[in-house]
């Protein structure tokens, strides 16, 4: 492991003050391009080689991959990887995004806070459908109540920390009174399935801390140096979950810039950040102006036009960096005018200055915009690739096998179970599974204990009880075979399920579902 100095050598004053930093709060300010990572990593490195415990150091980001890069470089710091494991109980700092830290910390404390051992994490296609199921059993119309909206809103509510008891109290208009309604059936779709949502994660973390303050002591001890990544993109929730964490060591450090805030649509609060001196007296604040990134003429822009907003912490963003070529802003009068001007643009820029056109990239503001742009390369015979793409967990393969793993280790799961029962096809017709729900319903049973009892359900074909049988009898053979092997082992036994795949074979998706 590097020593003190050589841990801070390549650092600027500012650098090393916030990386030395150890006991009370810091707010870093840190500007755009300004090495804020550099100084995340090896503040975690400093505490470890001064003494302090590695599993008590806590480094909360906003995205896996920035989670991942932090490990990467904290490991080379260290001189040892930093393999996480997924859990809480792991000997290691504990480096992942706010959703990750409170899966570990349900799954961990479940039983003490009111949560089942297993339960399932419904992605964004997932609670859609549950949406949509709340929707229909409410008689309520899709038309005037989109899923989409109203999911929006759930997630809105939840971030703020509204269950739907509280919602349903103080709704008054007729458009609150029915989302308050289909809140409440959401919730109580999700917990049939022992299922929660990427916002439940939060919410269920917090409100159990809040009721039960042993566990909350317990993390309260383990986590006595916590660090925040992007703090100006935190929302209710995660600034109410890390305040209560550093309550009691006070040893927090937030890292962030009021001007790079662009997250208020989904709930993130800029005054978290702006208020930290107020919530945390005594406070160090150390700004990082010097940035590495831009020319001098692209930091003046960036300056002249941030330094408008009001709700903002003062800085004087500075860079030994050239001064680079002057920025051009054209008007165009229509999409095909403004298409035509870049083309010419990058033309012009690879055949008179010879730069590679893997050099050069568009921005537009949404999908939608790339149409115009995208046929005048063609025309034009440029080339070009377009970074987006349907991502890997949506891809229909991915959310196949996930589905039956999730059956297996949550066979409460409806929503899974719905998705695999008939795929790949096995006889098993839509009018099948709504008598079973139907029978099962009424009898206060799951799905997966409906089927269980298929051969007791009238108006059912003798085809179609049978499918039914062989599908459990696969299922609960699977289960069992859960206890003994891993989860790729297990897909890779049985090929057949997935024989329609358009991604090839069984093994090539597992690898990757593993490797992610």
């Amino acid at each position: 492991m590097l020593t003190t100095e050589e841990l801070l050598a390549d650092l600027t004053e500012p650098q090393r003050q916030a990386s030395m930093h150890v006991d009370g709060p810091l707010l870093i300010i840190a500007g755009a391009g300004s090495g804020k990572t550099r100084v995340l990593t090896r503040r975690v490195a400093h505490l470890i080689s001064i003494g302090i415990p590695a599993p008590s150091i806590l480094a909360i980001t906003f995205t896996n991959k920035a989670a991942g890069e932090m490990k990467e470089r904290v490991g080379k710091l260290l001189g040892r990887p930093i393999r996480d494991i997924g859990r809480l109980d792991q000997r290691l700092p504990m480096i992942c995004t706010f959703h990750s830290l409170c899966m570990r910390i349900l799954r961990h404390y479940g039983p003490r806070i009111g949560m089942p051992e297993r339960f399932t994490i419904y992605d964004s296609s997932d609670q859609t459908k549950v949406v949509k199921d709340a929707l229909k059993m409410l008689d309520i119309s899709s038309q005037n109540f989109t899923p989409g909206q109203v999911h929006s809103a759930i997630s809105s509510l939840k971030n703020q920390l509204v269950t739907p008891e509280d919602y349903a109290r103080n709704a008054s208009a007729f458009y609150e009174r029915n989302v308050a309604r289909i809140y409440g059936k959401y919730q109580q779709l999700l917990t049939a399935n022992n299922a929660v949502d990427f916002d439940d994660l939060l919410m269920k973390t917090v409100h159990g801390l809040r009721d039960h303050a042993d566990v909350l002591a317990e993390l309260q001890e383990r986590f006595q140096y916590i660090l925040v990544d992007e703090y100006q993109d935190t929302n209710h929730a995660q600034y109410v979950l890390t305040h209560a964490l550093a309550l009691k060591h006070r040893n927090i450090c937030v890292v962030g810039d009021p001007d790079q805030s662009i997250y208020a649509w989904r709930g993130a609060d800029i005054q978290n950040i702006l208020d930290f001196e107020t919530d945390y007296k005594n406070a160090l604040v150390v700004r990082l102006e010097q940035n590495y990134r831009s020319t001098k003429t692209i930091l003046a822009l960036a300056s002249g036009l941030i330094a408008r907003n009001t709700r903002r912490k003062e800085k004087g963003l500075w860079t030994e960096n050239v001064d680079g070529q002057p920025a051009k802003l054209y008007i165009c009068q229509t999409e095909d005018d403004e298409a035509e001007t870049i083309v010419n643009e990058l033309r012009q820029e690879h055949e008179q200055n010879g730069r590679a056109w893997s050099e050069m990239a568009v921005f537009y503001r949404m999908n939608s915009l790339s149409r115009v742009i995208e046929e005048k390369f063609m025309r034009s015979r440029i080339p070009y690739q377009i970074a987006r793409g349907v991502e890997f967990y949506n891809r229909k393969e991915i959310k196949d096998v996930l589905s039956y793993l999730r059956v297996l280790v949550n066979p409460a799961d409806e929503v899974a179970l719905d998705r695999v029962i008939n795929t790949p096809t096995r006889g098993i017709s839509d009018e099948t599974v709504r008598k079973i729900q139907v029978h099962g319903v009424g009898r206060g049973l799951s799905l997966w204990q409906a089927l269980e009892l298929v051969n007791e359900i009238e108006g059912l074909t003798t085809r179609a009880v049978k499918s039914v049988q062989l599908f459990v009898q696969m299922l609960t053979a699977l289960q069992n075979k859960a206890h003994q092997v891993e989860s790729a082992s297990i897909a890779n036994g049985n090929e057949g399920m997935f024989a329609e795949s358009s991604a090839g074979t069984v093994q090539s998706i597992m690898h990757e579902v593993v490797e992610r």
